[in-house]
């Protein structure tokens, strides 16, 4: 299985960003935050072909991951819950973490 770099920088942002936000506005800024980190992106054009699909699909699941870390935590205010499921997922091995990931970018 190929080595994928996953944002999990990203996703430490938006989980920061999530808990110091106003109950009300949570869910509008963490998909708009969503949004900035997964659907603006650009890719550099010297990237080899395997490298950038690499890029794309790692990209894609952040993206699903993120999506689906809104619906379940963010939206109902639940910081604890989600950092539980973010230390969760960030010890899991790189091949375990690929299927964990797209499982949760399809829902």
């Amino acid at each position: 299985m190929p080595r994928l770099e996953l944002p999990e920088a990203g996703l430490a942002i938006h989980v920061g960003h999530d808990q110091v936000e106003d109950h009300r506005d949570r869910g509008r800024r963490s998909r708009a935050l969503r949004h900035r980190l997964y659907e603006r992106v650009r890719y550099h054009a010297h990237l080899a072909a395997d490298e950038l699909t690499r890029y794309q699909e790692a990209n894609r699941l952040g993206a699903g991951y993120a999506r689906w870390l809104e619906g379940r935590f963010v939206d109902g205010a639940d910081v604890e819950g989600l950092l539980r499921e973010l230390r969760q997922s960030y010890r899991l091995g790189a091949g375990e973490k690929l299927g964990y990931l797209g499982a949760r970018a399809l829902q």
